[in-house]
């Protein structure tokens, strides 16, 4: 009697027809998921967004106070804790957002997110983190770079008024800081909340400045020969330009500061006659 020998192990079994469909849809759906954009995904609405998230459409993913329902106060969302603030960011409710020194983790210098030189590791360039580009930025804002931040004109998405941005309000400004729209960024007196001395921002330092532009406490925005940074003509200030002038105070560069007159905008008759 002649022995069959078993060949399973040796032989590529091929798959069934209806198993190749079923993995083709598979990489359907996994390629929809990562770029719907790009295949024309049936998740993509007539303005480009997913349907889901998409105000324009309707979207049942937000409230009729044009927010997130989960995360809506005045709706009672499931994401909003008993204190009227956000369960993931409520210190009151033990948020794993903060960590033992009562500060955001991400943000806290003792926990040992920042490096040697009290900087994020990430965005530190003496330490060459990976969020810093060859130009010196963050590649997240780079304009050079084609940060992902910025749109076609150059600008921050959120903040472009051609991209219809979505920081933005009816009025153009930014929504957080607009008076007319009530932004959260203002205050009682008309301030904005962070730098409001009357009511204790936490931009202000001891001397009653803004902390980012004060000598005494060696404000960020402080270079080593005393002067701001931008305006520095040793550092090379950003806010300068090959005249060595303020660019928004140039007339030669055509700065914004000047009018059609050739004079400062804010010290012109001329304008301020056909403002009337």
């Amino acid at each position: 009697m002649v022995k069959r020998r078993n060949l399973t192990n040796k032989v590529a079994i091929r798959p069934v027809a209806s198993q190749v469909a079923n993995i083709n849809d598979k990489r359907q759906k996994s390629c929809h998921n990562v770029r719907k954009n790009v295949c024309g995904g049936t998740g993509i609405c007539i303005h480009g967004k997913n349907k889901y998230y998409c105000k324009e459409c309707g979207s049942k993913y937000y409230c009729d106070h044009g927010r997130i329902k989960y995360n809506c106060k005045d709706c009672g969302g499931k994401g909003i804790c008993k204190h009227g603030k956000n369960k993931n960011s409520c210190k009151e409710c033990g948020s794993k957002y903060y960590c033992d020194h009562g500060r955001i983790k991400y943000n806290c210098k003792d926990c040992g997110v920042f490096c040697e030189h009290g900087k994020k590791q990430y965005l530190c360039k003496d330490c060459g983190g990976k969020g810093i580009c060859v130009h010196g930025k963050q590649k997240y804002h780079c304009k050079d770079c084609g940060g992902l931040c910025r749109c076609q004109h150059g600008r921050e998405k959120n903040k472009c008024k051609d991209c219809d941005g979505s920081s933005l309000c009816t009025h153009g400004k930014i929504k957080y800081q607009c008076k007319e729209c009530g932004g959260k960024g203002i205050c009682q007196h008309g301030r904005y909340k962070f730098y409001c001395r009357d009511c204790g921002g936490k931009g202000i330092c001891v001397h009653g400045k803004q902390k980012y532009s004060c000598k005494d406490c060696g404000g960020v925005s402080i270079c080593q020969h005393g002067r701001q940074k931008n305006k520095c003509k040793d550092c090379g200030g950003s806010s300068l330009c090959t005249h060595g002038k303020i660019k928004y105070q140039c007339k030669e560069c055509g700065g914004k500061g000047i009018c059609h007159h050739g004079r400062y905008k804010y010290n012109c008759k001329d304008c301020f006659i056909q403002s009337q």
